[in-house]
Formats: structure tokens, C-alpha cells, sequence
């Protein structure tokens, strides 16, 4: 990703908009049985890329899998105070360019 001016991200975030793990368990006895699974942001070293989904051959990092994101709305938003789910910084920066 570049901006108009030249420059790059220097940090990537994921926010979900349902909490992540915290729905499915919502509505599934286990948590990663068929159809009880939540996607989640990898980055694929093999392809220089971010991958959305699962892990995939050539995942480097998948920042917790579905734990990367929120479960509880924290941040404030256009509702009030903790009414949106915050965003998660992506460590380490992803190498994806």
C-alpha cells in the first residue's frame, strides 16, 4: 500500500464488527467444529501478501487466529461509549509491501 504522498503504513490493525471467537461461541457448543469457526488476518510470506480466512500453506503469521480481535465492545462510537469494538495493532509489522 502506498499513500499519495510516497509513504507506507507503519502499522496494520484488524477490528471485527461481531468479536471475534465470542460469536461463535455464542452459537456453538466448540469453538472450531464445522461451521464454527471465525476468520481471521494472516500474512503470507510465500506470497507476500495478507491472506483473510485461515491459515494457509506459507502463513508466517496469524496474530491468534480469531483471537486477534476484540470480544467485548471497549472503544466509543457513533452509539457512545464502549459501543464498538476496538481495533488490535498487528505485531510485528507485517512484511507485506
Amino acid at each position: 500500500m502506498t499513500f499519495a504522498d510516497g509513504s507506507g503504513p507503519s502499522q496494520w490493525a484488524t477490528v471485527s464488527d461481531l468479536g471475534g471467537a465470542a460469536e461463535v461461541n455464542a452459537t456453538c457448543a466448540t469453538y472450531g467444529g464445522p461451521f464454527c469457526t471465525y476468520p481471521w488476518y494472516a500474512v503470507n510470506k510465500a506470497h507476500s501478501a495478507f491472506t483473510f480466512g485461515a491459515d494457509y500453506p506459507g502463513t508466517q503469521f496469524d496474530y491468534g487466529q480469531a483471537a486477534q480481535f476484540a470480544t467485548a465492545p471497549q472503544c466509543g462510537g457513533p452509539f457512545g461509549p464502549d459501543s464498538t469494538f476496538c481495533d488490535t495493532v498487528l505485531k510485528p509489522t507485517p512484511p507485506v509491501g
